[in-house]
């Protein structure tokens, strides 16, 4: 309302995974939102509560927390989410955990998933109070450098949304 572009946002209340799989049924286009922002449930406060495990043969430092896979998303593991918000869009934006597996998160560009050549992920680290709460992690057009990614909206405001 105060940037007069109310007129161009469509927030959209559903399950997500019946959202994007019917919209991806409905198109061949891979860009059928401008943006996702995804934001699953970590499993609760115990994604922290295990005991930290040894990572490429070095001992973790007192008080530090195990790497979270995303495969411990759920219902739906963290990379089959991302791939089917990427079935509708290059442009993504995951709210993972602070101690998510930085090597989970690149290989979700990795081989056999659908990405630009050179494509890269930026890591945003979300900070409060002195202490590192969450990462967002960009992909596609909302990385930056890789703003040519986007791919902008049709300007004749044609969406199938």
């Amino acid at each position: 309302m105060l940037y007069g572009v109310a007129h161009r946002i469509d927030f959209v209340l559903a399950d997500f995974c019946t959202f994007a799989a019917a919209l991806a049924a409905r198109s061949s286009s891979r860009r059928l939102v401008d943006v996702v922002f995804l934001s699953p449930p970590w499993g609760g406060p115990e994604y922290l509560d295990e005991s930290p495990v040894s990572v490429g043969g070095t001992t973790p430092e007192a008080g530090s927390h195990p790497e979270y896979s995303l495969a411990r998303i759920l219902p739906v593991p963290g990379p089959e989410l991302f791939a089917l918000a990427r079935r509708i869009t290059p442009n993504v934006a995951f709210y993972l955990p602070r101690n998510a597996s930085l090597s989970d998160i690149s290989a979700l560009l990795g081989p056999g998933a659908e990405y630009e050549a050179g494509e890269r992920v930026e890591v945003e680290e979300e900070w409060m109070g002195g202490k590192l709460k969450a990462l967002t992690c960009y992909f596609g057009g909302l990385a930056q450098g890789q703003e040519h990614l986007f791919d902008p909206p049709d300007v004749a405001g044609d969406s199938e949304v």
